[in-house]
């Protein structure tokens, strides 16, 4: 699969922090995204800032052949990061991770496939990024609530209607919470146009884990339009991804 703009968005967007001591990507593919995780964190490390623990960020992935280019693109560029940053492919699918995992994470991401009910591809490996039938939004917002740290985030990238539809699931759940449950809650989103005339097509999210009895927050929102009128970048998409694209 080649790296694509939503994973470049999702992961530009997301917040990291440099104390952010484990971080979790979601279905990794190449590992573009944990890889570019890995440098914001690196680059906050650097800040003049009070102790800075070791990060850890674990790239899950359950086909072996991407599971295979990630490792090889985490060891080109692990040696740019230091001793500080560390990153890990775990070639397993996500629900089995999560059942073993002994991890509680800082931060979780994902750019998950979202296809249900669409024709598949004839290539078998771009069926399992891209239809959902081995990691559903059920599955996203269990592992998040068995593996996030108390107020942890869940950041994500979707089509608006399968974002709308992973809003309700989480409002649902915090509904129906009990006393003494913990709950997600959406904290940002940000509405991405491909052009300034166009609907939303994409839906960055970003939710935090909270203790039961804790207020909601009032999302942040957003919106980012990719290309201007006259078909060149916009200057809001330089300055968010420009660390990352060579020619801006």
């Amino acid at each position: 699969m080649k790296v694509n703009t939503d994973g470049v968005l999702l992961a530009a967007w997301m917040n990291v922090a440099a104390s952010d001591s484990y971080v979790l990507e979601i279905g990794t593919g190449c590992g573009v995204m944990a890889i570019m995780a890995a440098q914001r964190i690196c680059g906050l490390k650097k800040a003049p800032l009070p102790y800075q623990a070791e990060t850890r960020v674990d790239a899950v992935e359950i086909d072996m052949f991407a599971a295979m280019d990630a490792e090889y693109n985490f060891r080109r560029v692990e040696g740019e990061f230091g001793e500080d940053i560390k990153l890990n492919i775990i070639n397993l699918p996500a629900n089995d991770y999560a059942a073993v995992c002994g991890t509680k994470y800082d931060l979780i991401f994902s750019n998950p496939p979202f296809f249900s009910n669409s024709l598949k591809n004839r290539d078998p490996y771009k069926t399992l990024a891209r239809h959902n039938g081995t990691l559903t939004q059920s599955d996203i917002i269990r592992i998040s609530l068995m593996l996030l740290v108390q107020g942890g985030r869940l950041a994500l990238i979707l089509p608006v209607e399968e974002a709308e539809r992973f809003k309700k699931k989480i409002e649902f759940l915090q509904r129906a919470a009990k006393e003494g449950d913990n709950f997600l809650a959406l904290s940002r989103e940000c509405h991405i146009k491909t052009t300034p005339n166009k609907e939303p097509k994409r839906l960055l999210l970003e939710f935090v884990y909270l203790p039961c009895g804790s207020a909601l927050p009032v999302a942040e929102e957003d919106i980012l339009t990719i290309h201007n009128e006259n078909g060149e970048y916009s200057d809001k998409y330089k300055s968010l991804t420009g660390d990352f694209y060579l020619n801006f």
